[in-house]
C-alpha cells in the first residue's frame, strides 16, 4: 500500500511541476495548449496506473510488466516532444496537432493492450506448469529417491545409470498433465515400474552388481509408458 501511495505521489509531482511550468511560461493559452496539456497529463496518469499495477503484485511475467512501464515512460516522453515541437516549435493547425496526438494516444494503446495479452498468456501458460510439476511431484519424488542412492552404485557403471534415470526425470518433468482415468491409471502403473527399479538399484547397490540389464529394461519399460501417457493426452486434447 506504501509503494502504490509513494508511486502517486512521485507521479502527482511530476503533474504538478508540469503545470506550474507550462502555466508560467507559455503566455498565450491557446486550444493547441490546453489539448496538449491534458494529453501529456493523460499520458503520465496512464504511465502512473501501468505502473502501479505491473509493481503492486509482480507475475512470472515481470519481463513483459517491466516492458510496460518502460513503454508508458516512452509515450510520457513523446507527448512532450509532440506538444513542444508541433505545438511550440512549428505551430501546426489545431486539426493536425490532435491528429497525432490522437495517433499517438492509439498506437500506445494497441502496443499496450497487446503487451497486457501477452502477460496474461505467459501469465497462463506458467501457472499450467506449476500445476503440471505439482500433479506429477509424485512421480518425480520416486525418481529422486532412486538417485539418491545413485552415488554408492560401483563406480564403472554408475554414470550410464545416472543417464538413464536422468532421461526418466526429464521425461518425466516435461510430461503433459491430465486427471483423466485412463492417465491416472497409466501414472499408477509408471508410479509401479519406478518402484520396481527402485529395488533393482537398490539391489544392485547391496550387492554392488555391475549388471545393468534389468535397470535398462525398467527404464525402457517407464519411457514407452510416459510417451503413451503423453501421447494419450495430446489425442484427447486434439479431440481425435
Amino acid at each position: 500500500m506504501q509503494k502504490k501511495t509513494f508511486t502517486y505521489f512521485i507521479y502527482l509531482i511530476f503533474i504538478v511541476v508540469y503545470s506550474a511550468l507550462s502555466f508560467i511560461l507559455v503566455k498565450e493559452k491557446t486550444n493547441i495548449f490546453w489539448w496538449g496539456y491534458l494529453f501529456f497529463v493523460l499520458a503520465i496518469l496512464i504511465s502512473a496506473v501501468l505502473t502501479v499495477i505491473s509493481v503492486q503484485k509482480l507475475s512470472s511475467a515481470f519481463p513483459i510488466e517491466l516492458s510496460l512501464i518502460t513503454f508508458s515512460y516512452v509515450y510520457v516522453v513523446i507527448t512532450f516532444l509532440v506538444n513542444f515541437i508541433f505545438g511550440k516549435v512549428f505551430v501546426l493547425s489545431f486539426s493536425k496537432f490532435i491528429s497525432i496526438h490522437i495517433a499517438c494516444l492509439g498506437l500506445f494503446a494497441i502496443i499496450t493492450i497487446l503487451l497486457m495479452l501477452t502477460k496474461g498468456l505467459v501469465v497462463k501458460q506458467n501457472n499450467e506448469v506449476k500445476v503440471q510439476l505439482r500433479e506429477l511431484q509424485p512421480l518425480i519424488q520416486e525418481v529422486e529417491k532412486i538417485k539418491s542412492k545413485l552415488p554408492d552404485l560401483s563406480a564403472n557403471i554408475r554414470t550410464p545409470v545416472v543417464k538413464m534415470i536422468d532421461k526418466v526425470a526429464d521425461r518425466i518433468r516435461f510430461s503433459e498433465y491430465s486427471s483423466e482415468e485412463d492417465i491416472v491409471e497409466i501414472d499408477n502403473r509408471i508410479r509401479t515400474k519406478l518402484g520396481e527399479l527402485q529395488n533393482e538399484v537398490f539391489n544392485m547397490v547391496e550387492k554392488q552388481s555391475e549388471n545393468t540389464k534389468n535397470i535398462e529394461s525398467y527404464v525402457n519399460s517407464i519411457l514407452q509408458l510416459v510417451d503413451n501417457r503423453n501421447s494419450q493426452i495430446i489425442s484427447t486434447k486434439s479431440g481425435i
